[in-house]
């Protein structure tokens, strides 16, 4: 049996080995009939998917932050989260000794594979470029990696609904009527609480960290996740919010996650067509303010703050924020302190670009 299979008691995987290693995991899944796992047939960003698991648990909580859209109109592939320890199997151990990220990358293509550099020990998540379908493999699954129900498949699903004028980026959205505004920018720049100011406004939105944004037509935003995240001191901000959520535990950063629709029934918006984007800065003004920021400026600020999340951004992904500023315009939204202003800012926004 090759060095690095899946199989065997000292699976030790190197660049010379990768593909060998990828072959005989695509190899496992590809013969393990849906009745040996837990399963949920999905449909998001208008593809299908194939969700399975080796957890029960697991699943039903994806599935669960998961945001279905309508019917598929393409094949979107199958996405396995599974642990090695549920199945008998081996997770496989990397064992080149420095992070020369490129020769991996290189491995994994000649093989047929695109994959994040294996970070984390005993865990991998890999695409076969042939079938589509992709793997989220570890050792055990209390093992996840803590953001990742934060963001179900979010690595898996980028590959997937990846095209030249279409992304998965790290933003919000704001909207109304079918109308709306992308909001991004870094953690700390009020994303997030300009989001849920809108919301307690009577605003929709089709998500808060991650949504699919796409120029085929018009700049269109639709939803991946329902899922909010805020920190104790966001929720404070709007009255009532701690009352309707309840208890809640804090993620890893200190978070707490909750359906929107849980907070602000009938908030979950379809697609919203994009009239303009804001770049949120707190600054606790009397009122919010708004300043127009130039193509080149806002280029190379969207670019981390769109695809700072991702392993990699490319010279396609500049080219993608270059068309999409020429299509929309981008302002600078110096937020108040107020969420009821903010809120009444961005309807004022949405309904002035909404023609």
């Amino acid at each position: 049996m090759p060095a690095g299979v899946v199989a065997g008691a000292a699976s030790r995987v190197d660049n010379g080995s990768l593909g060998a290693f990828f072959d005989r995991l695509f190899e496992r899944l590809d013969t393990t009939p849906d009745d040996r796992l837990h399963v949920a047939d999905l449909s998001l960003g208008g593809a299908s998917f194939k969700l399975r698991c080796s957890n029960r648990e697991v699943l039903k909580q994806y599935s669960d932050r998961l945001a279905p859209s309508g019917a598929a109109t393409a094949p979107g592939g199958r996405i396995d989260i599974i642990a090695a320890a549920d199945m008998g199997w081996t997770a496989g151990q990397w064992a080149e000794p420095d992070w020369k990220m490129h020769h991996y990358d290189e491995s994994a293509a000649l093989g047929g594979y695109l994959a994040t550099y294996p970070y984390f020990d005993r865990q991998w998540i890999v695409r076969q470029r042939r079938s589509g379908n992709a793997a989220y493999f570890l050792d055990r699954m209390e093992d996840l990696l803590p953001w990742d129900s934060g963001a179900p498949v979010r690595v898996p699903l980028n590959w997937a609904l990846h095209t030249a004028k279409r992304r998965m980026v790290h933003a919000g959205s704001l909207g109304v009527d079918g109308h709306g505004v992308l909001i991004a920018g870094p953690g700390g720049a009020g994303k997030s609480g300009t989001t849920l100011a809108g919301l307690a406004g009577g605003l929709q939105t089709v998500g808060d960290d991650y949504v699919l944004l796409d120029q085929h037509e018009h700049p269109t935003v639709s939803p991946l996740y329902r899922l909010l995240k805020q920190d104790a001191a966001g929720i404070a901000r709007i009255p009532g919010l701690g009352d309707r959520l309840g208890a809640l535990t804090p993620n890893w950063q200190g978070k707490f996650e909750f359906d929107p629709d849980i907070a602000f029934p009938g908030c979950v918006a379809g697609p919203l067509r994009l009239g303009a984007i804001l770049l949120p800065a707190v600054a606790m003004q009397a009122r919010s303010t708004l300043e127009r920021v130039p193509r080149a400026e806002a280029v190379r600020y969207l670019v981390d703050a769109l695809f700072g999340e991702f392993q990699s951004r490319s010279a396609e992904d500049l080219l993608f924020l270059t068309g999409l500023s020429m299509r929309l315009p981008i302002y600078r939204m110096r937020l108040s302190a107020d969420p009821a202003e903010i809120a009444a800012t961005v309807r004022t926004v949405i309904g002035d670009h909404s023609s």
